[in-house]
């Protein structure tokens, strides 16, 4: 009689038992790797986790270039220089201007020396003649310091590639004022001379006004 249960025991030669523990035994080793495979692949996420945890400070540095950005350009730069450039030839007219009626002020005060019945057009017109030198040192003073701001402006437009059109409008209305005020201190001394006072007035005025800042 033969053994069936022996027989039942074994697998293709071999011991049934062994035969599954090796199957096992396969089946683990197999899927070692892969789960050595999923560690490594965890493992090399890492790095890119960490390079992005680093990239945080590289945005934390966006205030920084939004700093520079914020820096005045060349054409705002050129911009603040011609506006002070026309802010200097404002308060040089009206320092000049204060001196000119100064001047003339000092010139009728000269005339109002005279005794009254002295007090006429001729001897009005002789004062004004005697600050003569001091009226044309002062005009001549401030248009050579004009001259000097005009260079400087014209140089700043020129460098920026500007056209010089603000320039040239500067130089024409700083004429027109230095014409219109000749012409205003040419009437007062070769008006009234009555002895009314109205021209010293007129004169006080103007020469103790307020030079713009």
């Amino acid at each position: 009689m033969e053994n069936n249960t022996f027989k039942g025991s074994l697998f293709g030669g071999f011991n049934r038992e062994d035969v599954i523990d090796y199957i096992k035994k396969t089946s683990a080793e197999s899927t070692a790797p892969e789960a050595s495979s999923a560690s490594e692949a965890a493992a090399s996420s890492v790095p890119s986790s960490a390079a992005e945890s680093h990239a945080v400070p590289e945005a934390a540095s966006v205030p920084s270039s939004t700093a520079a950005s914020s820096a005045p350009t060349a054409e705002e730069l050129c911009d603040k220089q011609v506006a002070e450039y026309i802010r200097q030839i404002e308060q040089l007219q009206a320092r000049s201007e204060k001196r000119l009626y100064s001047i003339m002020l000092s010139a009728y005060s000269e005339y109002m020396s005279h005794p009254v019945e002295e007090r006429n057009l001729v001897t009005k017109v002789s004062a004004v003649l005697s600050k003569s030198g001091e009226l044309t040192a002062a005009q001549n003073q401030c248009d050579a310091e004009f001259a000097q701001i005009m260079a400087a402006m014209r140089k700043t437009l020129r460098e920026n590639g500007r056209d010089e059109s603000i320039a040239d409008e500067a130089e024409k209305t700083y004429k027109q004022k230095k014409n219109a005020l000749i012409k205003e201190l040419t009437s007062q001394a070769y008006s009234g001379g009555d002895g009314s006072g109205q021209s010293g007035k007129w004169l006080a005025e103007h020469a103790d006004g307020n030079i713009v800042d």
